[in-house]
């Protein structure tokens, strides 16, 4: 019961760093296992460009059933023509006992002036107990999208699913960067993770009040439904299909990712800001 219930929070917890439910990936293929040995920070590979630092790094607490199962530093950066962004995840608690995981990902790319992103490269590198694994895109001039896994291309998915596609970590980047611009109402986001393709449909709402913790905020919440197009088997297509993101970003110059949370079939994971 407790190797179900870890394989679940896993599941449901990656999807919430993951901000839309792909960036950590989503546990497929791990096993629960007892942690065999500390494993070593190979998220210090990446390669982040050092542009002036615009928010973070941001810490927060990862929450899944009530239970604190990670902790996550988001870090983004950028100017009027670029940005960047990197994502660490580190298990804690129960979760932590049972897969000793930690995730680091990357992205960049160059904005438009109708707040639009454009990914040059995506990296997402995990270390699991004595495992470990990498998953990169990489972006044509076109726009066209190409996963490798372990530096094999992965092919599964046609290639006008990938087109005009833009990663996990820069559909959370994007929504923020609409937040910025003063946008409301309805934004659409095909989302790319390497191996599978989502529409993301987001609603930007109006500013409000709403309670973290024990202090009231105000707020833009943004919240979302997830489409499943291609690579999941239909069970996988299911679960994402009932699962709904919201996220409450501060109101003001900055357009803080206050919270992030993720209901899914297997539960609610959430990330506070702290």
């Amino acid at each position: 019961m407790i190797g179900l219930s870890c394989w679940c929070g896993t599941r449901t917890f990656a999807m919430a760093c993951a901000v839309l439910l792909f960036a950590a990936g989503t546990g497929q293929g791990i096993a629960p296992t007892r942690a065999a040995a500390e494993p070593q920070a190979q998220e210090a590979a990446l390669d982040p460009a050092p542009p002036p630092l615009e928010a973070g790094p941001l810490r927060y607490h990862g929450a899944w059933g009530g239970l604190h199962v990670a902790d996550v530093t988001l870090t983004l950066r950028g100017d009027s023509q670029a940005y960047w962004g990197d994502m660490n995840i580190n298990t804690r608690g129960l979760l932590g006992w049972a897969y000793n995981w930690m995730a680091a990902l990357h992205t960049r790319g160059t904005l438009t002036d109708s707040a639009d992103l454009r990914p040059t490269v995506f990296e997402r590198r995990f270390v699991q107990s004595d495992d470990s694994g990498a998953v990169i895109i990489e972006y044509d001039s076109t726009g066209l999208a190409q996963g490798f896994e372990d530096g094999e291309p992965q092919t599964a998915i046609a290639p006008h699913l990938r087109q005009d596609t833009v990663d996990p970590l820069a559909a959370l980047i994007g929504l923020r960067q609409h937040v910025l611009s003063g946008h409301k109402g309805r934004v659409t986001m095909a989302v790319f993770d390497g191996k599978r393709r989502i529409d993301v449909i987001a609603s930007i709402e109006p500013p409000r009040t709403t309670r973290i913790g024990s202090t009231d905020h105000q707020v833009i919440p943004v919240t979302a439904s997830i489409t499943p197009v291609a690579g999941f088997k239909p069970k996988q297509a299911r679960g994402w299909a009932s699962s709904h993101l919201r996220v409450l970003f501060s109101t003001d110059d900055e357009a803080l990712p206050l919270r992030i949370q993720v209901e899914s079939p297997v539960g609610t994971a959430v990330l506070t800001l702290r």
